[in-house]
């Protein structure tokens, strides 16, 4: 019984520094920065050629630019902006917490998911994807698709963004990043209640709107979420990624 008693001590020992290795264990690489023009990762002056690891925290100044380049695909943070990157197996997540995103996929069935405030975007990545997403409040976005289509979800209403096309996008909850917060890894990508993630930020009250009443879907027509603009063309800096995307090899 002794040894026995030994063995199985020896067992749970080797199962708590198995625990203690994965929960150490270093985050993965997510990208390069391949343009940085006044930017930072975490508190660190950011130069071109820095490796981006799952969960930095990336911030442009009121006069910066940062472009880091994620396998086949290509993000371009324009000023004051603040967002992190994440990665899971093939899945890359990008979070932006404020100011502008540009994306550009190569069009290889790239697993992408974008989060703005409370709404998600997933961008038709079996051809050639690019457009663009902007925070102009905690409450209101604007996202833009270039090339491709992109796949929007705010509350229980999805809408579909065409090519060439830019909508407002109304967010029901708005929120508020806490910058010091560090990432827990496994807390992603799907983000349970319980998951440490929830520390990052705090919720804030939208304006009411129709989805405040419906019971389900809203219905097609209905004033919701997704407002047209017309006369409103996607920014430069996505003419300047999907150019990149089309030219540059592949990187990690």
């Amino acid at each position: 019984m002794r040894y026995k008693s030994l063995i199985v001590a020896n067992l749970g020992l080797l199962g708590l520094v198995g625990i203690q290795s994965a929960s150490a264990q270093q985050p993965s690489q997510v990208g390069v920065v391949t343009n940085s023009i006044d930017s930072t990762l975490g508190q660190t002056p950011v130069s071109n050629g820095s490796t981006v690891f799952s969960g930095d925290l990336l911030k442009t100044a009121s006069d910066g630019r940062l472009q880091v380049q994620s396998g086949t695909m290509q993000f371009v943070f324009e000023p004051n902006s603040s967002a992190r990157i994440f990665k899971s197996g093939d899945r890359v997540i990008v979070e932006l917490e404020r100011g502008a995103l540009s994306y550009s996929a190569k069009g290889v069935g790239e697993n992408l998911t974008l989060f703005a405030q409370d709404v998600k975007f997933i961008p038709k990545t079996t051809e050639l994807a690019v457009g663009q997403i902007t925070i102009a409040s905690r409450c209101e976005l604007r996202a833009s698709a270039q090339r491709s289509t992109l796949a929007a979800t705010s509350g229980k209403e999805s809408h579909i963004i065409e090519t060439n096309k830019t909508y407002n996008v109304l967010s029901e909850i708005g929120v508020d990043y806490d910058d010091s917060w560090k990432p827990v890894l496994q807390d992603y990508p799907e983000y349970p209640r319980e998951a440490d993630y929830h520390h990052s930020h705090n919720h804030v009250a939208c304006a009411p709107g129709v989805w405040q009443n419906a019971k389900g879907p809203i219905q097609a027509g209905a004033p919701g979420h997704f407002v047209l603009v017309l006369g409103v063309a996607v920014g430069v800096a996505t003419t300047i990624i999907a150019i990149k995307a089309l030219e540059s090899p592949d990187k990690p």
